[in-house]
C-alpha cells in the first residue's frame, strides 16, 4: 500500500514538472488546478498549435527560394515565440534533412540561432519564465547573422560551379531573412498595427502555398486545393477585396494564372449573402470556366479536380459552422434599430445591382474579345513565307541539285514556297499532300524540310503567345487591382449626414407625423428615413410630405416609399434626377469607304450619370471601324455598370496596346450628373467640344494623346456646370482636325443654335464635308440638357 501511494506521488510530481517544462518551451498551460475536461481541451489545442508549428518548420526549411537559397525556415524560427519555437526548430531540422541540399549548413546555423535566442532571452528558468521572448531587434540581429552564415556557405559551395549564383544567393538571404522575420513576427506576436499585420498574413500565405507547391504526396501536390480552400474562406468571411487579394497571392505562389483565382475570390465575397453553397458554386464555376478559357480543357482537367475537392471540403465546414470557431469574424456589430436594418437592406440591394451589371458587362465584352484574340495566335503571311524560304535555303545549299532548282527553275521554286506559306496560313500546318508535285518527286530532303517548317511555325506561335501573355498579365494586374478597389469603395451613398438628419426630423415632426427614429445618408444621392412611423398620425398626402421635405432640406426628392416589417413602418425618400439629356448624331464616311471609322454612343449608368462619346479609330475604313466600335462598346458596358472613367480608360488602353497590330483610338467623352447637371469632359487625343448657352458659345479643349500609344494615360478632364437648355456638341477629327481649320465651326453653331438636335448634327457634318472634304470620317454628336418637372 505504501509503495502504491509513493508511486502515485512520484507520478504526480513527474506530471507537474512536465507541464511546467512544456510551459517554458512550448507555451505554458497556466493552472494545474483547472478541471480535467477544461485542461484536456487546452492540452489538445496546444498540441494542435505545436503540430502546426512543426509542420510549418518542416515545409519552410525544406523549400528552396531564389538562387537555391533556403530563407524560409530560419525566418520562421526567428519569428516564433515561446509557444512554438521548439517545435518549429524540430520541424525545420527534419525539413532540412529531407531536402538534402545544404542540410548540415541549415542545421548548424539554426542550432547556433537556437542557442543565441535561449541565452539572450530575458530570463529562461523553467519555473515560470518563457524562453524565446527576446525583443524584435534582437531577433532581427540574430537573423542577419544567420543569413550571413548561410550566405557564406552558398558562396563556398558555388566556387566550383557558379560563383555569381552564390553571391546573389548571399545577397538575397541578407535581405529576405530579416525582412521575413519582421513580417512573420507581426502575425505570430500580434503586437503590430493592422496594416503591418495584414502584410505579414499575406507573406505567410504566399510562402506557405509556395512551399506546399514544391512538395508532393504520392506524386500529387495539394497546393491548388489548399489555395482554393483559403480563397473561399477569405472571400466568404472577409469580403470581395480580401478574397481577390488572396486569389492573386495563391495564384502567384502556385504559378497559376492570377485571373482565375482573383475571379474566384471576388465571386466568393460578392455572393456570400446567398449562403456558402451558392457562393462556393459560383466561385467554382468562375474558376473552372476561366481556366478552360485561358488554359484549354486539357490543361484545366487536373485543376478541376483540385478545386472541386476543395469546394466539397469547404461547404460542410461552413454549413456546420465548424470553420467559424477558427476564423475570426469580420462582420461589424449590428444594431437592433429598424432604421439601420432598412439602410443595410438598401446597401445590399445596391451592391447586388452593381455586381449584376458588372457581371453582364464582362460577359458581353468577353464574347467580343474571344473573336479578336484568335487572330493573335497565327503568324502573319510574310513571316510564314520567310520561314519556308529560310528552311529551303538551309537544305538546298548542301544539295547537288541546287543550281537546277534555283537557277533553271527559280520561278517554280518561288511559287512553290509561296504556295506552301499560303497553305500554312490557311490550315495552321503543312502536310505532304499540300506540297507541289515537282517538289515531292525531285527533293530528297522534302520530309525533313516539311518537319522543320511545321516545327518553326509552332515555335513562332508559342513565342507570340508567350510575349502577348506576358505583356497582358503585366498590364492587366494593375488594372484588375484598381478595378477591385473601385468596386469595393464606398460611393458615399451610405455616409451618415447628421445635419440633414436633424432637418428631416424637424420637418416631419412639423407635419404632425410621429416616428421613433430618423436618419439621413449620402453625399451625392441623399436618402431620408423615418422609422417606426405611426400610420394614424399621417394627415397629409405623399406629395405634401415630399414638398415639405424639399423645402426643409433644400433637396429635390422623389415620392415617399413605405416599407412594412411586422409592427414597424418605415418611410424613405431619395434624391430624384433633376435633368435628362436628348441626343442626335450624324456622320459621313471617308472617301471610297463603306463604313465609318468613328463610333458614337449615348447611354445612362446605374449611378445616374449620362454619357456621350465619340471614338475615332486611327485611319479609316473597316480596320478603324473595328477599333472604334470595340472602344465605344467597352465604354458603354464599363461606364454603364458604374465603373470610374480612369479605370475604364486604363483597361481599354491596355487592351489596345496588347494587340499585335497598331491599334490607336481617340476618345471624346462627356459625363453629366443627372442630379446636378455637372459635366466632365474627358479627352484622349480628341478635338475641341463646344457648349451653346443662349447666344454664347464656350470651347472645351485639351491637349492629350490617343489611347493605346503609351502605358501612361494622359487624358485631360475639364469640369463645367451645365444648365437647362444648354447644348453640348462633340465632333471628330474630320470636322475639326486642328484649331485653325475649324474657325468656321463656332460661327456655324451660333447661327444655327435654334435648330433641333438632328438638324444641327446634320448641318455640322454637311458643312464640314464642304469645308474639309472627305479625306477623313466626319461625325458629330449634339446633346441638349432638359430640367425635369417636379412631378416627372
Amino acid at each position: 500500500m505504501n509503495i502504491s501511494v509513493k508511486a502515485r506521488k512520484v507520478a504526480e510530481e513527474i506530471r507537474e514538472k512536465s507541464i511546467k517544462f512544456i510551459g517554458a518551451v512550448g507555451g505554458r498551460i497556466e493552472g494545474v488546478e483547472k478541471p480535467g475536461e477544461e485542461e484536456a481541451i487546452m492540452i489538445r489545442r496546444r498540441a494542435g498549435y505545436s503540430l502546426a508549428a512543426a509542420v510549418g518548420g518542416f515545409f519552410f526549411s525544406g523549400t528552396s527560394a531564389a538562387f537555391g537559397s533556403f530563407p524560409f525556415g530560419i525566418a520562421l524560427f526567428m519569428a516564433s515565440g515561446h509557444s512554438n519555437a521548439l517545435f518549429v526548430f524540430a520541424g525545420a531540422v527534419a525539413g532540412a534533412l529531407s531536402s538534402g541540399e545544404g542540410a548540415m549548413a541549415q542545421i548548424i546555423v539554426m542550432s547556433l540561432a537556437f542557442i543565441c535566442r535561449a541565452v539572450l532571452s530575458p530570463k529562461s528558468d523553467i519555473d515560470g519564465r518563457r524562453l524565446f521572448e527576446e525583443p524584435l531587434k534582437i531577433k532581427v540581429l540574430i537573423s542577419i547573422v544567420s543569413a550571413f552564415l548561410l550566405g557564406i556557405y552558398s558562396v563556398a559551395d558555388s566556387l566550383d560551379t557558379s560563383l555569381k549564383r552564390g553571391i546573389f544567393a548571399m545577397l538575397f538571404l541578407l535581405v529576405s531573412v530579416p525582412l521575413m522575420t519582421c513580417v512573420f513576427d507581426s502575425v505570430l506576436s500580434g503586437r503590430s498595427k493592422s496594416a503591418v499585420r495584414e502584410a505579414g498574413v499575406c507573406t505567410i500565405l504566399f510562402v506557405s502555398v509556395f512551399c506546399l507547391a514544391e512538395h508532393t504526396f504520392f506524386g500529387h501536390s495539394f497546393a491548388v486545393s489548399a489555395s482554393f480552400l483559403i480563397i473561399l474562406t477569405a472571400g466568404y468571411y472577409y469580403g470581395t477585396l480580401r478574397g481577390a487579394v488572396c486569389g492573386v497571392i495563391c495564384a502567384l505562389a502556385c504559378r497559376i494564372n492570377p485571373v482565375i483565382f482573383t475571379l474566384a475570390g471576388f465571386a466568393a465575397g460578392a455572393f456570400r449573402i446567398f449562403g456558402p453553397v451558392s457562393a462556393t458554386a459560383i466561385s467554382l464555376v468562375a474558376a473552372i470556366g476561366c481556366s478552360v478559357y485561358l488554359e484549354g480543357l486539357r490543361s484545366a482537367y487536373i485543376f478541376m479536380g483540385d478545386v472541386i475537392f476543395a469546394s466539397l471540403v469547404f461547404i460542410p465546414l461552413a454549413k456546420t459552422k465548424l470553420i467559424d470557431k477558427y476564423v475570426p469574424q469580420n462582420d461589424q456589430s449590428k444594431s437592433n434599430s429598424f432604421s439601420e436594418s432598412i439602410n443595410e437592406e438598401k446597401r445590399r440591394d445596391a451592391e447586388k445591382r452593381r455586381l449584376t451589371s458588372l457581371s453582364e458587362a464582362f460577359e458581353e465584352l468577353s464574347q467580343v474579345f474571344v473573336k479578336l484574340s484568335s487572330k493573335l495566335r497565327s503568324p502573319a503571311a510574310y513571316e510564314l513565307y520567310e520561314l519556308c524560304d529560310s528552311v529551303f535555303d538551309r537544305y538546298c545549299r548542301k544539295c547537288a541539285l541546287v543550281s537546277y532548282c534555283w537557277q533553271k527553275n527559280y520561278e517554280d521554286m518561288n511559287d512553290g514556297i509561296r504556295h506552301l506559306s499560303e497553305k500554312m496560313k490557311e490550315n495552321g500546318s503543312l502536310e505532304k499532300k499540300d506540297l507541289p508535285g515537282f517538289l515531292v518527286a525531285r527533293c530528297r530532303n522534302i520530309e525533313k524540310i516539311l518537319w522543320d517548317i511545321n516545327r518553326g511555325q509552332a515555335d513562332m506561335v508559342e513565342d507570340a503567345v508567350k510575349r502577348d501573355k506576358t505583356e497582358l498579365f503585366a498590364l492587366d494586374y494593375e488594372a484588375i487591382s484598381e478595378l477591385l478597389k473601385s468596386s469595393s469603395a464606398d460611393d458615399g451613398r451610405f455616409i451618415l449626414d447628421s445635419a440633414l438628419q436633424n432637418k428631416t426630423a424637424k420637418t416631419i415632426r412639423s407635419l404632425g407625423i410621429r416616428a421613433l427614429a430618423f436618419g439621413a445618408w449620402g453625399t451625392r444621392c441623399k436618402t431620408l428615413l423615418a422609422s417606426g412611423v405611426e400610420i394614424g398620425s399621417i394627415a397629409v398626402t405623399s406629395d405634401e410630405i415630399r414638398r415639405a421635405l424639399e423645402v426643409g432640406t433644400g433637396l429635390k426628392l422623389g415620392q415617399p416609399e413605405f416599407n412594412f416589417s411586422g409592427e414597424f413602418v418605415a418611410m424613405t425618400l431619395s434624391s430624384r434626377k433633376c435633368f435628362e439629356l436628348t441626343s442626335a448624331s450624324a456622320f459621313i464616311c471617308a472617301a471610297d469607304e463603306d463604313v465609318s471609322g468613328d463610333s458614337i454612343k449615348t447611354f445612362d449608368s446605374v449611378a445616374d450619370y449620362f454619357y456621350g462619346s465619340i471614338c475615332d479609330g486611327m485611319g479609316s475604313g473597316a480596320e478603324a471601324a473595328s477599333v472604334s466600335l470595340v472602344s465605344s462598346l467597352f465604354f458603354e458596358k464599363m461606364l454603364s455598370a458604374g465603373n470610374s472613367i480612369p479605370v475604364t480608360l486604363k483597361l481599354l488602353s491596355n487592351f489596345l496596346r496588347a494587340r499585335s497590330e497598331e491599334y490607336h483610338c481617340t476618345a471624346d467623352i462627356v459625363e453629366v450628373d443627372l442630379y446636378s447637371a455637372k459635366a466632365a469632359f474627358i479627352k484622349c487625343g480628341a478635338p475641341p467640344s463646344y457648349v451653346l448657352r443662349g447666344g454664347n458659345i464656350f470651347k472645351v479643349d485639351a491637349r492629350s494623346m490617343p489611347l493605346g500609344i503609351t502605358k501612361e494615360i494622359n487624358a485631360e478632364k475639364i469640369e463645367m456646370q451645365l444648365a437647362d437648355g444648354d447644348r453640348v456638341i462633340l465632333v471628330s477629327d474630320g470636322v475639326a482636325p486642328d484649331l485653325e481649320d475649324a474657325l468656321w465651326l463656332p460661327e456655324l453653331l451660333v447661327s444655327c443654335a435654334d435648330l433641333s438636335d438632328p438638324d444641327l448634327a446634320d448641318i455640322i457634318v454637311k458643312h464640314a464635308k464642304a469645308e474639309m472634304g472627305t479625306s477623313d470620317d466626319i461625325s458629330a454628336l449634339v446633346l441638349t440638357v432638359h430640367a425635369l418637372d417636379e412631378d416627372a
